[in-house]
């Protein structure tokens, strides 16, 4: 089967789309007037011909993306990339760390982070997040646990939300890593939604209520603050430096994409001059138009568009409530949009459950241990909540039934994992599989 065959038949396949990316599809363009440009998309594919301006010496409508996007988050800069989160993880840390420096990072990391302190030559010290017992899998990043480990001076690099949703504060770790000199990186690769949906969970500047804002930066106004040209240094101690976001995870941009947030003025020219190191030289400009295409959504459109997102999810939690049995993971701490769901407590096998949501066309992210997780996005609506709901009322109403025809494995409470450097990747004789720069004790 050729990949065209393939992607036109699994469109008629899927009902519900509850993984990456987070526009689910043309929909949400189509429903806010932006059909046009889905439609000529193709012959945006260019190259900097006059007028198309140049994601490196921009000055043109590529500097206008960039624009919209520094006034959204309250960046002192924001660079586009078309390389992902990993693109923007790598050359921050390469604009930060010299050879033979410490970073301290989280076990749970993403690749891209151990690629960008070996390109570094630098040394990786491990952090590890608390456990989330009540679903064994790896919690919040504590401010203690980072000034146990950090040195005078260090860079500091933290995931925040983790795979599952799970966010830290940001704030607290942001005022330990400052107090020892040291510069602090937001791997929020998962939340790009959060400034809008969920402000006091997300790492970005402006996110920060009025009332806590000096008052030269809130005069800027509730969406938009200038920290370009007033930093407030007190302030900036309880802010990273840099946040990293995959704008096409939970938003409307194309896979690919992501922003680069620079709130540390000092930083703009040393990340700008290492993402033209590692980025191509020729970037779409079909991702770019996408990018400008969702700046757009949130500016014109993005408080009913948050609004309903917000509504559907409770709607989904709240109705979960009424499943007999059923736990979702949804502590004060966790970003909503991520939808964690204990298969065991419904009776049935993570696999099992992904199977059967598969044949009612429903499709997550994955399955780790015996939790399924689904990725809600922008382009979400009511309608796939609602099936995703009935398809556990059904699987759960006949679990046993499913579970005597499942032939897959049916894994304990295991669920801590990363798919870059994580517990579960393992030697083949199933020992512990070390990060770079860990010793394990067994």
């Amino acid at each position: 089967m050729s990949l065209s065959v393939f992607l036109r038949e699994h469109k008629n396949k899927e009902k519900a789309s509850f993984h990456m990316p987070g526009h689910k599809g043309r929909r949400i363009f189509d429903d806010y007037g932006m059909a046009s440009e889905i439609d000529g998309l193709v012959d945006g594919d260019i190259t900097e011909i006059p007028g198309a301006d140049n994601l490196f010496v921009h000055d043109g409508v590529i500097r206008s993306i960039m624009d919209k996007y520094k006034k959204l988050y309250g960046s002192s800069e924001t660079f586009l990339s078309v390389g992902g989160s990993s693109a923007g993880i790598i050359a921050s840390i390469l604009a930060t760390v010299k050879a033979g420096d410490e970073v301290v990072i989280p076990r749970n990391c993403h690749r891209s982070v151990f690629h960008g302190i070996t390109l570094a030559n630098a040394k990786p010290v491990i952090a590890y997040p608390e456990i989330y017992k009540d679903y064994h899998v790896y919690g919040r990043m504590l401010p203690e646990t980072i000034a146990d480990v950090i040195k005078e001076g260090s860079v500091v690099l933290i995931t925040s939300p983790n795979y599952y949703g799970i966010c830290s504060n940001v704030s607290e770790i942001a005022k330990v890593v400052h107090a020892k000199g040291g510069m602090f990186i937001v791997d929020q690769a998962h939340g790009a939604h959060l400034k809008f949906m969920n402000p006091e969970l997300s790492a970005d500047l402006s996110a920060k209520p009025s009332s806590e804002l000096p008052e030269q930066l809130s005069e800027a106004g509730a969406g938009y603050v200038d920290t370009a040209a007033s930093q407030d240094e007190a302030f900036l101690q309880e802010s990273p430096d840099i946040v990293i976001e995959s704008t096409h995870k939970t938003m409307a941009t194309f896979t690919q994409t992501a922003i680069v947030n620079i709130y540390n003025k000092k930083l703009v020219g040393s990340v700008e001059e290492k993402l033209r190191m590692i980025e191509s030289t020729s970037p779409s400009y079909i991702l770019l138009e996408s990018m400008e295409l969702n700046a757009r959504l949130i500016e014109e459109f993005g408080d009913e568009i948050f609004a309903k997102w917000k509504d559907d999810l409770d709607y989904f939690y709240e109705e979960a409530k009424g499943i007999e049995g059923l736990r979702v993971m949804d502590p004060p701490y966790k970003d909503r949009t991520k939808i964690v769901i204990d298969a065991s407590s419904i009776g049935v096998a993570a696999k099992a459950l992904e199977e059967e949501l598969l044949k009612r066309g429903i499709y997550g992210e994955f399955t780790s241990g015996n939790l399924y997780l689904g990725m809600s996005g922008i382009g979400n609506v009511r309608s796939d909540y609602e099936l995703l709901i009935n398809a556990i009322k059904d699987i759960k109403n006949n679990a046993e039934q499913i579970m005597r025809a499942y032939t897959g494995d049916n894994p304990e409470e295991d669920n801590i994992i990363s798919d870059r450097y994580g517990a579960q990747i393992v030697n083949k004789d199933n020992s512990p599989l070390p990060a770079p720069g860990e010793v394990l004790e067994l």
